[in-house]
């Protein structure tokens, strides 16, 4: 009798994990790194790959630029990881080289961001060089910092430099989707 319960017992517990295995399966962290779809921005003449589960919401008012968040719905600004959008250097600082320029770029045009902590140079599938900085960004509440997620920045070499033009901004914002990132940045192209 016992033999019985052990033979029936057997393949009841491996479909028991099975089943359990399937249906309480976590999430995958693993990120997609399939790149079928492509965005194209009209105005300023650059487009960027991005993963064909995700969409993306193209700022309605400038046109300058999109966010794209990792979902086929409807993209709105609370639900984006990754920002991309032409943006202006400053009157001052456009007398200077593009390559120096990113090293102070953050801590001109966005408030608490204080010093460069990192600076990585990177080239796009197509040969276009750009910036990958991380920043010390000092907390709103003005006690203690910490380093920001990376901005990756691409000289706009068609477009006057002023405060609206001369750049093409990369920004993550949240950090689980590094890989994504790293992968539109390498599609990017003017």
């Amino acid at each position: 009798m016992n033999k019985k319960y052990i033979l029936f017992g057997i393949p009841v517990l491996i479909v028991i994990l099975i089943a359990g295995s399937v249906l309480f399966k976590p999430k995958s962290s693993v990120p997609s790194t399939d790149l079928p779809l492509t965005y194209t921005n009209a105005q300023f003449s650059f487009s960027v790959q991005y993963p064909s589960t995700w969409a993306y919401r193209e700022y309605p008012d400038t046109k300058n630029g999109a966010g794209f968040s990792p979902s086929t719905e409807v993209s709105t600004p609370y639900s984006e990881v990754i920002n991309i959008k032409e943006s202006g250097r400053g009157l001052n600082d456009c007398g200077m080289p593009f390559s120096e320029y990113v090293k102070i770029a953050a801590s001109h045009n966005i408030q608490n961001y204080e010093a460069l902590n990192s600076i990585e140079t990177v080239t796009t599938d197509g040969g276009l060089v750009g910036y990958l900085t991380t920043w010390k960004v000092r907390n709103m509440n003005g006690e203690g910092e910490f380093i920001s997620l990376p901005i990756t920045y691409f000289e706009d070499q068609s477009q006057t430099c002023s405060n609206q033009t001369g750049e093409v901004q990369f920004t993550l914002e949240n950090k689980d989707y590094l890989t994504e990132y790293r992968q539109m940045i390498s599609s990017f192209k003017f």
